[in-house]
């Protein structure tokens, strides 16, 4: 009997072994830790719209100076037996800027399993997961016999940004998979031909317009991309092209309606796209937006020796990114990596060239930039599966490079909220504990803080007070609120003032007219950040600490 060694049993498995340990920390980091990140602004706008509540709706109700319970503010955002599918239909007509699809989708999901934060994000978990499989897919077609297609699904499912956007409440998880899929559609096609592949793609054109408008480019691109690879048969794939794209385009027609008829909601929706922002930030999201996919950790507010290391990290990051694109270009036939091209520059581009005209920041959204972050990613498993074999050395170290960065960053990530991600409600953990650790607090707030109001409810103690005031004669009358005894007396915070507010109050506190004093302000990046804000009045009543 011949001799058997543990190390020539173990060996063969080892691959399998890290496959397995690299799958169970990818899915655990997804499933792990959904309540802890900040349900943030426009979560709270997926959840009242499913719910069947339009914004101006809410806003309307609360804004009537009545004291409520965060339990109250939690009830908008969870389905009740007096809101039906037309009340939801309704919530979004009024929101035209944003496809139905996943809200429609996440509907049913809270249907079938409640309403709870983890409960909604867990739809995105699952969105999430089958875009691992669909990754894979699309690297096996376009690099055929090399292992692209397990790279890809490999950093797909380690990638903290996407980590982190599998456990968001937004549409972004099934929008990169619709646009895997639509991309994988029309390359088989091309390649074979037939018409149910062609139905297939009209068919993910839909799903894909259902999930963003920001997808209308890449189709653009697609048709560019089809004009370039069917020299010699160019009507004939035309044809079936356009055949294809309209069949999409006509089935997403009923939405084309709802913006037509709701153009002026839509606008009023997105002006904060159109508020400029300094072209050199600008530049600093673009290349953040893809340093993220790979290593993602909190961004240093002061210079520091962490600073410096994170910016060195970042640089060989994107170096490296350049570095295995370029190589990819080299060794690839164009009728591939081409396809790569059309489905991450033509949004981008798009997006760039409309803040160019109007001054906007549209463009430094990092979640915007979905398709040619999906791009890049499958670019990045090409070049491994490639390059395997053609630079061996590089390649290897390029992915122990990139895999213990993932690993880091998803490892420091878990609960965190990522800097990139939550907005200004990054920092509702940190505005509630003081309001929870107050007696008997009473926050107060104006009528264009209710959404934010509604984020913050998720982390308020039951005992807090809400009170949202629209007449500004009520502003002046809570600094000095009427007498009564130390038992009752409330603390009092105002919760993120307007400009408008502040500068109706005295300048100079004194015990008959107090003002208002800011309480907590985060740690800035910028000068120019937005922020949300807790401030009280001064001096307080004389029973308050």
């Amino acid at each position: 009997m011949p001799h058997v060694s543990f190390r020539s049993v173990v060996k063969p498995m080892l691959p399998w072994l890290l496959l397995g340990s690299l799958m169970v920390v990818g899915i655990g980091a997804r499933v792990s830790h959904l309540e802890a990140r900040v349900f943030w602004v426009d979560e709270v706008a997926t959840a009242t719209r499913v719910a069947g509540y339009a914004r101006q709706e809410i806003v309307q109700e609360l804004a009537d100076g009545a004291v409520r319970s965060p339990a109250d503010l939690l009830h908008y955002q969870q389905l009740s037996g007096d809101r039906t599918w037309s009340d939801t239909l309704n919530a979004l007509r009024h929101s035209p800027e944003h496809a139905p699809l996943y809200f429609l989708l996440t509907r049913v999901w809270m249907q079938l399993f409640g309403s709870s934060v983890a409960a909604i994000r867990s739809f995105s978990v699952c969105l999430g997961l089958l875009l691992v499989p669909s990754v894979a897919w699309l690297g096996r077609l376009l690099f055929p016999r090399t292992a692209a297609g397990s790279w890809a699904a490999g950093l797909v499912l380690l990638s903290p940004y996407f980590v982190s956007y599998a456990q968001e409440a937004r549409p972004y998880s099934l929008w990169a998979l619709a646009l895997v899929l639509s991309t994988g559609a029309l390359f088989q096609a091309l390649c074979h031909g037939k018409w149910l592949w062609w139905v297939g793609y009209g068919l993910t054109v839909a799903l894909c317009l259902y999930t963003s408008l920001l997808s209308f480019p890449v189709f653009v691109g697609q048709g560019i991309y089809v004009l370039w690879h069917e020299q010699g048969r160019v009507r004939q794939t035309l044809r079936a092209y356009g055949l294809a794209t309209l069949l999409g385009i006509v089935l997403f027609l009923p939405w084309v309606a709802v913006m037509v008829t709701q153009w002026g909601a839509l606008e009023d929706n997105t002006t904060w796209a159109r508020s400029p922002l300094p072209w050199p930030v600008m530049l600093g999201v673009w290349l953040y937006s893809l340093v993220i996919l790979i290593w993602d950790v909190p961004i240093a507010a002061v210079p520091s020796v962490a600073a410096l290391g994170q910016g060195a990290i970042a640089a060989g990051v994107l170096g490296s990114m350049g570095w295995a694109i370029a190589s990819l270009l080299q060794t690839t036939a164009p009728t591939r990596w081409g396809l790569l091209a059309a489905l991450a520059l033509p949004t981008p581009l798009l997006l760039v060239g409309l803040d160019a005209l109007r001054g906007g920041q549209v463009s430094a959204t990092s979640r915007y930039l979905f398709p040619a972050q999906v791009a890049i990613l499958l670019a990045l498993a090409g070049f491994l599966g490639t390059g395997w074999h053609t630079h061996p050395r590089l390649a290897r170290g390029f992915a122990g490079f990139g895999l213990l960065l993932c690993l880091v960053s998803v490892g420091l990530g878990l609960g965190r909220s990522p800097d990139y991600q939550k907005a200004r409600n990054i920092h509702n953990g940190a505005i509630a504990a003081l309001i929870n650790a107050a007696p008997r607090p009473l926050l107060l707030a104006e009528p264009s803080a209710t959404f934010d109001l509604l984020s913050l409810s998720h982390r308020l103690a039951d005992a807090v007070q809400i009170q949202i005031l629209s007449d500004p004669k009520q502003w002046l009358s809570t600094l000095t609120p009427p007498a009564s005894s130390c038992a009752t007396v409330e603390t009092p915070f105002w919760f993120n003032p307007s400009p408008a507010l502040r500068a109706r109050l005295p300048t100079h506190a004194d015990a008959s007219s107090p003002t208002l004093i800011e309480l907590y302000q985060p740690t800035l990046l910028t000068e120019g950040d937005i922020y949300l804000s807790l401030w009280q009045p001064h001096p307080l009543p004389p029973c308050l600490p």
